[in-house]
């Protein structure tokens, strides 16, 4: 995971407010929404205490913990738990990947809707640069298709396969046409019914043609920009308007869906360097209303891999959200109170709400989990238990 580096002019370090461990419990809040809890599940009897390496499905609308309300996604679904490889979720559903090497992929997904599971097989990529998710009622899947490659101007294409989930069939558009890069980056990401793919030149050239595609899933039209930027190594970060920013090592710009077109960004601060994480699933990356929503990995010994920190575009005023100083305890905790760890978290963009998942660290000696719910600043709004450790959050 890379670090987040910011040089701004203040950073609040926000820790919880310092109520009685009473006010921990099982608190509820008119900012309550529905969200899905991806998470495992941690026995006691494994080895004195272990996590195990199923995947399950936790849905919360109410604040009635039930200890027993979750679902086991790997037996549903049909793959063998030594197969299992990764797994894309969303609002619609989940598709897992199986473990299998220079051999087709096989996706298995679920609709978190109708609980119906279907079976996607897609070619062997032998590189890399390709990407999955599902949007709606499809399944996509875009890739470099080596067999175009022309060694005249060392180009290539990049396509991508649409399987409609109610007609079973298949289809492919050619996404666009990019030279071929050893150490280029490959990065896809999702908003709505947007698909933002970046595709960067070199690393170790200090300017070069940045490729930015959008492709709108409704309507499959697809815009490109490439454009000589003033560096080569960005992150694209989405903004929850369905543009997107790409934040680099010396230089930022924001670009503009309708427009098609790129604004360089003047972030106030000492320096404009803005360095930020790789896409995580257990970790949101979003802009809303001038705020990026982000994390950093702090420094050791912090049991923490990352925290959640909110950089303000217009102001340059950095947040850092943590718990850990202060204790919290569920009602139902056997032992307590407890420091919260942050392991995942999830930004409502409608609220400008950020729902994180906690677990506490004492190992086989007891074991709890919850949802906190706080806003931008760092203030809890609500706390939760769930039944299993979150690895990611769906609002």
């Amino acid at each position: 995971m890379k670090k987040l580096t910011l040089l701004v002019f203040a950073i609040l370090f926000i820790s919880c407010d310092k109520d009685s461990v009473d006010d921990f419990e099982n608190n509820s809040s008119s900012s309550d929404s529905g969200y899905r809890v991806i998470g495992r599940y941690y026995d006691l009897n494994i080895n004195g205490g272990a996590e195990s390496q199923e995947l399950y499905e936790y849905e919360n609308y109410d604040n009635d913990y039930d200890p027993d309300s979750y679902s086991n996604l790997i037996s549903e679904t049909g793959i063998n738990i030594l197969d299992y490889r990764d797994y894309f979720a969303n609002e619609y559903g989940i598709t897992l990947r199986e473990n299998k090497f220079n051999v087709d992929n096989s996706f298995h997904y679920k609709d978190f809707e109708n609980n119906q599971i279907l079976k996607i097989n897609m070619p062997h990529i032998p590189t890399n640069e390709w990407s999955y998710w599902h949007y709606e009622r499809s399944f996509y899947f875009l890739y470099r298709d080596d067999s175009t490659y022309d060694s005249n101007d060392d180009s290539i294409d990049y396509k991508l396969k649409i399987i409609n989930f109610e007609t079973n069939q298949e289809s492919e558009i050619n996404v666009g046409r990019f030279l071929s890069a050893e150490y280029g980056k490959f990065q896809v990401e999702l908003i709505g019914n947007i698909v933002y793919f970046l595709r960067l030149p070199d690393f170790f050239i200090n300017e070069g043609k940045v490729s930015l595609v959008s492709i709108n899933l409704d309507s499959l039209q697809i815009n490109e920009n490439s454009s000589n930027l003033k560096s080569d190594r960005y992150n694209l970060i989405i903004d929850s308007s369905k543009d997107c920013y790409l934040f680099g090592q010396d230089f930022n710009y924001k670009y503009n869906l309708n427009s098609n077109s790129f604004e360089e960004l003047s972030i106030p601060g000492e320096s404009n360097y803005l360095d930020l994480g790789f896409t995580n699933q257990r970790y949101d990356q979003i802009v809303v209303n001038n705020k990026v929503i982000s994390y950093f990995t702090p420094a050791a010994p912090s049991a923490e891999l990352a925290l959640p920190v909110v950089l303000d575009l217009k102001t340059g005023q950095v947040t850092i959200i943590q718990f850990s100083e202060e204790p919290t305890q569920f009602e139902d905790d056997e032992i307590g109170p407890w420091r919260p760890f942050i392991k995942c978290f999830s930004v409502d963009a409608k609220t400008e709400t950020i729902i994180v998942g906690v677990e506490n660290q004492l190992g086989a000696e007891f074991k709890s989990q919850g949802v906190f719910t706080v806003d931008f600043a760092g203030n809890i709004l609500n706390k939760q238990k769930i039944p299993i450790l979150p690895i990611q959050i769906i609002n």
